[in-house]
């Protein structure tokens, strides 16, 4: 099964932040926008996971101690992966420092089994994928360009901010219709004394 672990935020903050969009992008054909119940913070994709290999990821993700009850994360400002030149993903970034220690502690819990390891020039940007470039006929990459760069360039976010209590295991299910998100465990960042 095709796994990741991440932080989602409440439903009215995946609203506000597709809310901010403007028609222009919303609309456009050459940029998909993610189902506001998909908007997620990736602290790792696994890839393609045996029943085995999530089991013992769940148990090892069991064992993790966070020295805080929940995170503060603030939505502040939109960019572009790779580039605004070469646009594919549309995100917000998502800015708490202990997010940055929490993907360690779950790159080292991980690692033994060979799981959540990026290749070796990866640097962990925390974010929220809100659209994906089209790459088809269709696709109008000169006219999109000019929209996400003033959109990039121009808007920010003013205070908001959400509380994550917990890490989520997810289950991608993809299909012809897209992808959907199955919740396969949650991990509350304080664990029950054991």
């Amino acid at each position: 099964m095709r796994t990741f672990i991440g932080i989602f935020p409440p439903q009215e903050i995946q609203q506000q932040i597709l809310d901010t969009l403007p028609h222009e992008l919303r609309k456009s054909q050459s940029l998909r926008i993610e189902e506001r119940s998909k908007l997620h913070c990736t602290l790792h994709f696994l890839g393609e996971l045996t029943n085995q290999q999530v089991g013992e990821a769940i148990r090892r993700m069991a064992l993790l101690d966070f020295p805080f009850s929940n995170l503060l994360i603030e939505l502040r400002s939109f960019g572009v992966f790779p580039d605004l030149h070469n646009p594919r993903i549309l995100w917000i970034s998502c800015e708490n420092r202990s997010l940055h220690s929490v993907y360690d502690s779950i790159k080292k819990t991980l690692s033994p089994l060979g799981l959540g390891i990026e290749p070796g020039d990866f640097r962990f940007i925390p974010h929220i994928t809100i659209g994906r470039v089209k790459r088809h006929q269709h696709a109008n990459l000169g006219t999109l360009r000019p929209l996400l760069k003033e959109f990039v360039n121009s808007v920010t976010l003013q205070s908001v901010v959400f509380e994550a209590n917990s890490l989520s295991f997810m289950q991608s299910i993809i299909s012809s219709k897209g992808s959907t998100y199955e919740v396969i465990q949650h991990f509350p960042f304080i664990q029950q004394t054991r």
